[in-house]
């Protein structure tokens, strides 16, 4: 097989052609000339992929009598999700909300006993201390509002 000058592609013995790049055999059968855009295929290295010196070996697969042991990756295991606990903060979240809207008791008393009724639910989670707190600022709002709903109803009545 011949090799194209022009391309370095393998031709066949009787191409004057090159089938290619269109580059014509017979101008450098007579002329060999070289240019300096031309294309010279590297000496000794083969046309085809030499194959690897080692074999790639893929690691064992587990089978389905093997189970996959986690000791390793801890922070894979997860613990069962305690929804107590996400009631808890909801609670605290609540609590906290409710001391700016104490001013309105309208908003103030629905929102103190929805979010004491969060917290006492999540009295049931096993960290207790969001819960408490949580009961203890829907409290202090509850407190609140019914004291600013009290002080309203008392000026309310001096006006009249």
């Amino acid at each position: 097989m011949n090799i194209c000058p022009q391309c370095g592609n393998q031709l066949p013995q009787n191409a004057n052609i090159c089938p290619f790049c269109g580059f014509d055999l017979r101008i450098s059968k007579q002329n060999p000339v070289s240019s300096p855009y031309s294309y010279t295929p590297a000496q000794g290295i083969p046309s085809q992929a030499v194959p690897p010196t080692q074999p790639y070996h893929p690691p064992p697969v587990n089978t389905a009598s093997q189970s996959p042991s986690f000791s390793s990756y801890p922070s894979m295991v997860t613990e069962e999700k305690d929804t107590f606990f996400y009631l808890s903060i909801a609670g605290l979240v609540l609590g906290v909300i409710n001391l700016c809207s104490w001013i309105l008791p309208i908003c103030g008393c629905p929102l103190s006993l929805t979010g004491g009724i969060v917290s006492g639910i999540g009295l049931k989670s096993k960290n207790k201390t969001m819960a408490i707190i949580g009961i203890s600022l829907n409290g202090i709002g509850f407190i609140l509002s019914i004291l600013n709903s009290i002080f309203g109803f008392i000026l309310g009545l001096g006006r009249q």
